[in-house]
């Protein structure tokens, strides 16, 4: 999962619960995004109201926060609480484990937030993919849009950080990130900066950063795919051209393979007069 609601949520107030005999002894947990995957767990006690949840959040794209009851998004990413005690449930503090065998994200929100990025990437990449029979962009339209992008990867990446470490008497530095959307644009940009193009793989079609000007493919799975591809259209153009008339010769110079291979690929095909011999 991406973590798409761990990349946009600022603070969680759960509801006031009782604790002991007293019903009107209440605690009142709230949770704050801290550095990193850290979160401040902040608990009131005492007579307290009966105050609503609440969550405060903002859009994907946007720093504009809004507070909002825990039912209108925060609820959509745990199925399993019942819908009568989405504003009430004790809901654990995020990153924990108790919390990630709660969590799912509703594929409408898996969606939008991987196309957000990737239409940072498709902006920002060196080599832009163009749209089939559309016009070509303007220079006004094209910087509006990579300006968007640039826009879009830095929120995603905002809370991404360097924390201090104390392990084993020593202290080290380590990268640490809210989310793996957030991962994700943070490792765009450092691929940018280290002079490395965004491509489209011509197996499958989707964006990868590149590791070699000669590497034409995402993974070594689409490689293998493509040229198990290309084998089965050569094989079939060499036995289309073989019973129309063509030599051996002919067809191995047009296809760029061995004779040897065009044999084999026509071998046991009949044509309609004798083949010249190759």
């Amino acid at each position: 999962m991406l973590g798409v609601l761990l990349s946009r949520w600022e603070s969680v107030t759960l509801s006031p619960r009782s604790t002991g005999p007293d019903p009107t002894i209440r605690i009142q947990e709230r949770y704050l995004r801290g550095y990193g995957t850290t979160i401040c767990r902040v608990q009131t006690k005492g007579d307290l109201p009966e105050a609503r949840s609440c969550v405060l959040i903002h859009p994907l794209h946007e720093l504009t926060t809004k507070e909002e009851p825990l039912t209108d998004t925060w609820a959509c990413f745990f199925p399993s609480v019942p819908e009568q005690k989405r504003e009430t449930f004790a809901y654990p503090a995020p990153y924990t484990q108790e919390f990630w065998e709660l969590y799912a994200e509703p594929l409408s929100e898996f969606w939008r937030a991987a196309r957000l990025f990737a239409g940072a990437v498709q902006h920002l990449g060196a080599s832009a993919k163009p749209i089939p029979g559309g016009a070509r962009a303007s220079t006004e339209t094209e910087a509006l849009a990579r300006a968007q992008a640039v826009e879009v990867l830095n929120l995603l990446r905002k809370d991404v950080s360097q924390v201090l470490l104390d392990e084993d008497g020593g202290l080290r530095q380590e990268w640490v990130s809210p989310s793996l959307l957030a991962s994700f644009a943070e490792m765009f940009i450092l691929d940018l900066l280290a002079v490395k193009r965004s491509l489209y793989c011509e197996c499958c079609g989707l964006p990868y950063i590149w590791q070699s000007y000669q590497q034409r493919y995402c993974e070594t799975a689409c490689r293998l795919r493509q040229q198990k591809r290309n084998l089965r259209a050569h094989i079939k153009q060499a036995r289309a051209s073989f019973l129309k008339g063509q030599t051996i010769r002919q067809i191995s110079k047009t296809l760029g393979e061995a004779p040897e291979s065009v044999q084999r690929w026509v071998a046991g095909l009949k044509r309609g007069r004798k083949a010249e011999r190759s």
